[in-house]
């Protein structure tokens, strides 16, 4: 086993095992999810883009892998850290998954220590490297993962939702597993509405899996399409994605919003889609000091006068007193009272700072999409 280090900008650092013959160096920032399983959508969810991802359940890969589980065509992480991962004889797929993928893998890793201290210090950049790679730079470790940092961080200039976002417009048929949908609506009208335009953020397929479930036709544009086009196309309804990085980064997109919000079409957003909704209406977002991922997020639902546990990975949140008047708080996170949500009758808007979607966690929330269609559209 060759030996690997993780450092933090600030200084933090640990000892690990480093996996595979890679001789990349992953630098970005580090980020934790405490779901007990779903390293597979996880990896796969743009949300993630560009991110060093830490699993906080002790083992990793040990119910293997499939297609059914992922929540797009790619592996968007830079860096899988873990206490262990299943690699044995009997299997080690999503480990050889991840390096097939070019993806850094290290494991040994106190990761009770390594989030306990990102929960004080908040989430920052990191760096991961084998001891090798530090060794042909001749520079002391410190001095090797400083200069990493440094230069990785002036040289960030990638817009990750461009990145993310579909290049053409497209219609969704099925999932890229070929098979159908989990999710099997209950409660709502059986009539299949006509038409849904999806805001490509970073969307995760799990979303679309639904919204087929309620549309016939899912069509799927950029995150920067002209508005005017995606109007012309005749939606019953719009869905604004979920996407990486700083909403407030994302002109364009919000731009596009302002404009559907005076087109009288209803519009639902998850995640970015609802950050995106909320600077298009006025409101103000904020980066949270570690963010909320994870599968265990209790929300409370003021529309439909429920507590249910929700999946979660987002790094901002919406300021609630800049909210507009006339825009409601439909969902708080009991964790720590930030909105989860914001609702508008009127308006004919939801978006909320949560996976109804799920994949991976709880299914509690899943009867929120079609909620929102059948009290818009039936």
């Amino acid at each position: 086993m060759k030996k690997a280090y993780l450092f933090l900008e600030d200084g933090f650092n640990l000892e690990a095992t480093w996996h595979g013959d890679a001789v990349n160096t992953s630098v970005g920032e580090i980020v934790f999810n405490t779901s007990h399983s779903g390293y597979e959508e996880m990896s796969t969810d743009p949300s993630y883009a560009g991110q060093i991802l830490i699993n906080t359940a002790p083992m990793q890969g040990n119910y293997s892998l499939t297609t059914q589980r992922r929540q797009s065509d790619k592996i968007w992480i830079k860096a899988f850290v873990c206490l262990e991962i299943q690699n044995s004889k009997r299997d080690s797929s999503w480990l050889d998954h991840l390096l097939q993928n070019n993806i850094s893998v290290i494991s040994e890793v106190d990761t009770r220590k390594l989030v306990l201290h990102l929960r004080e210090s908040g989430v920052q950049w990191a760096c991961v490297f084998s001891e090798s790679q530090y060794l042909k730079s001749k520079k002391s470790l410190a001095d090797f993962a400083k200069d990493q940092i440094a230069s990785n961080k002036i040289l960030n200039t990638v817009d990750y939702t461009k990145a993310v976002s579909c290049k053409e417009v497209y219609n969704f048929e099925h999932s890229f597993n070929k098979k159908e949908s989990f999710f099997k609506p209950k409660d709502i009208n059986k009539k299949k509405f006509n038409k849904v335009a999806v805001l490509d953020m970073g969307c995760k397929t799990n979303i679309l899996n639904i919204l087929k479930t309620l549309f016939k036709d899912v069509v799927v544009y950029p995150y920067n399409y002209n508005v005017e086009k995606i109007l012309k196309n005749k939606p019953d309804m719009i869905l604004i994605s979920n996407g990486p990085g700083d909403p407030e980064q994302q002109k364009e997109s919000i731009e596009i919003v302002k404009n559907f919000l005076n087109s009288n079409i209803p519009i639902f957003g998850i995640c970015m889609g609802c950050q995106i909704l909320a600077l298009a209406l006025g409101a103000k977002t904020y980066k949270l000091k570690f963010g909320h991922r994870g599968s265990n997020h209790p929300i409370e639902d003021f529309l439909q006068k429920k507590i249910y546990m929700s999946s979660q990975n987002h790094g901002y949140a919406i300021d609630e007193k800049s909210l507009p008047k006339d825009i409601e708080l439909s969902h708080i996170n009991l964790n720590d009272k930030s909105v989860a949500g914001i609702f508008s009758k009127e308006k004919k808007l939801l978006a909320v700072q949560f996976h109804p979607e799920h994949h991976p966690g709880p299914e509690d929330a899943e009867q929120l999409l079609p909620w929102f269609v059948d009290k818009f559209l039936s």
